[in-house]
């Protein structure tokens, strides 16, 4: 049986909303026959998504894609990935965030 997967191309002002939202969904359903995520693994991974989709989505100028994916000992992969060829930076951070 397969196992679920979410992927979801991200672009423009709604696309962090969006990712949480279907972040939201996948970890909370027991799509495909499996079991659900448990509160705690929702509640650990829902923020390292957003800060992953958010970053993803501020910090490159094309487009983004989110990946879920549950793995067969019932764990989770999250993949972000943009579509800048240019290797990361180290930024100062900012008072305001």
């Amino acid at each position: 049986m397969p196992l679920p997967i979410v992927h979801l191309e991200l672009n423009g002002p709604g696309a962090a909303a969006a990712a949480r939202s279907a972040a939201r969904r996948f970890l909370g359903s027991g799509d495909a026959g499996t079991r659900a995520f448990t509160p705690v693994a929702r509640d650990t991974a829902l923020p390292v998504i957003n800060e992953l989709a958010t970053h993803a989505v501020r910090h490159t100028s094309g487009g983004c894609v989110l990946e879920l994916h549950k793995t067969p000992d019932d764990g989770l992969d999250v993949d972000v990935s943009d579509t800048s060829s240019a290797d990361p930076r180290p930024r100062t951070p900012r008072s305001a965030g």
